[in-house]
């Protein structure tokens, strides 16, 4: 048995590689999109009520233990799952440019989610995930100069009415103050963008589950070693307090790897314009969920920038479809020879 069809039947057998390449990939990308939405609220939530989790500890979410822990926590759910022998046996297959690439995609999610976790501290869940949809445009216009990808002329459009609308009404909310929280957030776009390449051109090599394990794993270790140059060894005093290993065994299981697996799934197969435009509805869940975990309503420059997000989506999805034409033969062979 070839090492290509062994994987296939040992991933067929676990399930959810398989069934993950069953479904619509853009269907995928929603999904992944709706449990990141989750995050926010959910470490806003656990800021809030972690002293009663963690026994009594005034500050028990820190640095270390959304993003260290988490990211611990995510890849030994990955290898309870997986086997830990075949996920390394996945790995030391690789060639060392992909081995190279895998330790810069894991340093630069942790930069992305380390670039979050800090904006929360001075900005609103809602504008953070409002903000945050200029990483899915930058990925797009990106992908015209780094991979050559065709952006139809209404995507522009809407892409751009989507970047500039959603921005200037969060900018509003604030009296057109950049506050810190603004400021990091929109940094953070460039490493999503930077993350999603990475894992694009690293998904032709490498196994799901060896991605997601790397990645949470040189995550969790670029956390550790900026904590401890940061705040010293100190800072892990409260990591193993109550029940926050529990509650960081949830968060890492229900959103970290369920929503990485489904979104680097879909991710590689399909194109830049094609993510950006499924993942618009990101704001919207975000500011919903925000709402039922966290008891916080849109202000109105959120609701304008909800209504703006809205009319992006049309122009890209419905605008941008009437443009389409069938590819022809030549695009078609060349499309079927970069698959290979």
């Amino acid at each position: 048995m070839s090492d290509s069809h062994r994987e296939t039947v040992e991933l067929g057998r676990v399930g959810p590689a398989s069934l993950l390449n069953a479904i619509d990939p853009r269907f995928l990308v929603v999904i992944s999109r709706a449990i990141m939405a989750l995050s926010a609220p959910v470490v806003a939530f656990l800021i809030l009520e972690g002293p009663s989790l963690a026994g009594g500890v005034v500050e028990p979410v820190s640095f270390c233990n959304i993003l260290f822990i988490g990211n611990l926590c995510a890849a030994m759910v990955v290898s309870a799952h997986f086997g830990f022998k075949p996920i390394v046996r996945d790995l030391t297959k690789l060639e060392t440019r992909t081995k190279a690439l895998l330790v810069l995609m894991g340093a630069s999610a942790a930069a992305l989610s380390a670039l979050i976790f800090m904006a929360l501290e001075t900005t609103s869940v809602a504008n953070s995930v409002l903000l945050g949809r200029v990483g899915p445009v930058l990925y797009a216009f990106a992908g015209v100069v780094l991979l050559n990808a065709p952006i139809k002329r209404a995507e522009w459009y809407g892409f751009g009415f989507i970047a500039l609308g959603v921005v200037a009404t969060v900018f509003s909310s604030s009296g057109f103050k950049l506050v810190r929280g603004d400021v990091l957030i929109l940094v953070s776009s460039i490493f999503y963008a930077l993350t999603l390449y990475l894992s694009k051109a690293i998904g032709k090599a490498c196994s799901l589950r060896a991605m997601v394990f790397a990645r949470n794993v040189i995550s969790a270790f670029v956390f550790f070693c900026v904590a401890i140059y940061l705040f010293g060894v100190g800072h892990f005093e409260d990591a193993l307090s109550g029940q926050l290993w529990i509650v960081m065994l949830i968060y890492a299981l229900v959103i970290v790897v369920s929503s990485q697996f489904t979104w680097y799934a879909a991710v590689q197969r399909l194109e830049p314009s094609t993510v950006a435009k499924w993942t618009v509805l990101t704001p919207v869940m975000g500011i919903v969920f925000a709402y039922f975990i966290n008891d916080q309503l849109p202000t109105m420059a959120q609701v304008i920038g909800l209504a703006l997000v809205s009319v992006g989506i049309w122009i890209t999805s419905f605008r941008g479809a009437q443009e389409r034409r069938p590819k022809t033969a030549t695009e078609c062979a060349e499309a079927s020879l970069a698959a290979h």
